[in-house]
């Protein structure tokens, strides 16, 4: 990392100036209002990071670090946010490893850690491996040594899909990042059995703090810490969170969009009142590793005639540049 994180960020809009550049040519010309929404690969960038990068953007942030949600719609029906928010291992946390940071506004997550070790694999073509984790048996008496047993045993399913070629125990991951100074091993993070008692190094006791996570996140209906570490992983867990926290207790909004999850989708239901809604997952423009179509975005159309409200529609754009629907468009009525 350099020195700051404001150059670093510098650095990967450089690395992407053609990108960057196209999206200044939007904002420029005016036709087009283009807002921000933040994600969890980009937790740490600041509204003065982002405004630097891309003058007179509209940023939708919250009062949190890290996450945001964007209101549109005539009747403001409309709720756009990444989604990470309700995960487990991408949510901003603010409590974790503050004794280690010894900062104040350190929010990076777990994911933040695993994106780097899933990275590694990539880049390393998914080498053979001789990393595994022991079996251990959970406490269930103990709510506290289950969350870790839990916890212990996501990472045990990601170390075994995503291998790399260092050892559990190599202190490689090189930080200075968010108050992060020490290099670490990928063990650090995994919670391990001494004495009978699961503990970790890092996010030492991060599965009793996710109450209070999901509070200071601004999570509406909140889930048991059960649910949301075996739930990170399925796309659909996030996905059921638009009907769980906007369809299901606030009658106004009538269609969700998330990202996150990189799988593209859109899915009808109905609201509190019975009035249909509709969730669109945008899918992912370049992630192929999981089998599902990339390039794809979400199209919400105002109405020309009659009662339909929007229509929301799911295309994929190929490299031959031709736009073709990838989902059955969806429409809602007043």
């Amino acid at each position: 990392m350099p020195e700051s994180q404001s150059t670093f960020f510098d650095l990967v809009a450089e690395n992407n100036q053609d990108v960057i550049d196209a999206f200044n040519d939007i904002i420029n010309a005016g036709d087009i209002k283009v807002t921000y929404v933040p994600g969890n690969h980009d937790l740490l960038m600041t509204e003065a990071d982002v405004q630097r990068i891309l003058p007179d953007i509209n940023q939708a942030r919250d009062n949190v670090q890290g996450l945001g949600s964007y209101i549109t719609g005539a009747n403001s029906e409309i709720i756009i946010e990444h989604g990470h928010r309700y995960n487990f291992f991408c949510a901003p946390d603010q409590i974790s490893n503050r004794d280690i940071t010894n900062n104040n506004s350190s929010v990076l997550p777990p994911g933040y850690f695993f994106t780097r070790m899933a990275t590694s694999s990539v880049t390393e073509g998914h080498p053979a491996s001789n990393n595994t984790l022991p079996d251990v048996t959970a406490n269930s008496k103990d709510e506290s040594q289950n969350g870790y047993f839990l916890y212990r045993e996501s990472w045990k399913s990601m170390v075994t899909a995503l291998p790399v070629k260092e050892k559990l125990t190599d202190k490689v991951i090189k930080t200075n990042i968010d108050g992060y100074t020490q290099d670490y091993a990928i063990g650090d993070l995994i919670p391990n059995l001494t004495d009978g008692i699961l503990d970790v190094n890092l996010y030492k006791g991060i599965q009793d703090t996710w109450e209070e996570r999901q509070t200071l996140n601004g999570v509406k209906v909140k889930m048991p810490v059960s649910k949301a570490i075996t739930g990170a992983s399925d796309a659909r867990f996030t996905d059921a969170q638009a009907k769980k926290q906007f369809f299901d207790r606030d009658d106004s909004k009538r269609i969700v969009v998330f990202g996150h999850s990189h799988v593209a989708r859109i899915v009808p239901s109905s609201n509190m009142k019975n009035k249909k809604t509709i969730y669109a997952n945008s899918g992912t423009w370049i992630d192929n590793a999981q089998g599902y179509p990339t390039m794809t975005f979400v199209v919400i159309t105002p109405p020309k005639s009659g009662s339909a409200i929007e229509t929301v529609n799911l295309y994929k754009y190929s490299a031959d540049k031709t736009i073709t629907q990838w989902e059955e468009a969806q429409a809602i009525t007043n």
